[in-house]
């Protein structure tokens, strides 16, 4: 088959494939999100998670705020070239400011954690796991609810 023929997506997934296939200590990402359905992306994600957990070096280059509060443990936030924050991404999510002068908007649920964060303790919750377990069982339902034909959220 020749890789014209192919999408996308199932060319951007061969082009990762064979750069897997070298075994490379460093796998640098830039934009994987681009042109992939939410099945592989997931899957895609979970197994560069895999390969970051057994001891690769993984550098994701995206604009998707949910991919970046999922997956990375550490995130730079950059502006014009320079580096404006360098933290652990729970830190680096709960300092909008930072995010809005580098021009980042994030994620739906980080966004209303910070709006909620200025009046009380209120931790940064990158994820509805995570706030469904800060606000507890009988919460559930209403943090489920807003999350309605979100393409983030999973069953």
């Amino acid at each position: 088959m020749l890789t014209h023929s192919l999408s996308r997506g199932q060319r951007q997934r061969l082009a990762v494939a064979s750069i897997l296939s070298m075994e490379p200590d460093i796998i640098v990402l830039d934009e994987p999100t681009t042109g992939q359905d939410r099945g592989h992306l997931n899957k895609f994600l979970a197994r560069m998670k895999m390969l970051n957990e057994a001891g690769k070096t993984i550098i994701l280059i995206s604009h998707d705020m949910g991919v970046v509060a999922e997956y990375a443990s550490r995130t730079i936030v950059m502006k014009d070239g320079g580096i404006l924050m360098d933290a652990g991404t729970r830190e680096v999510f709960s300092q909008p400011d930072f995010l809005e002068e580098a021009s980042i908007e994030p994620h739906l649920l980080a966004r209303a954690c910070n709006d909620v964060r200025g009046g009380g303790d209120v931790p940064a919750v990158l994820m509805v796991g995570e706030m469904e377990r800060y606000l507890g069982e009988e919460w559930r339902f209403v943090v489920w609810a807003c999350c309605i034909g979100c393409e983030r959220c999973e069953d």
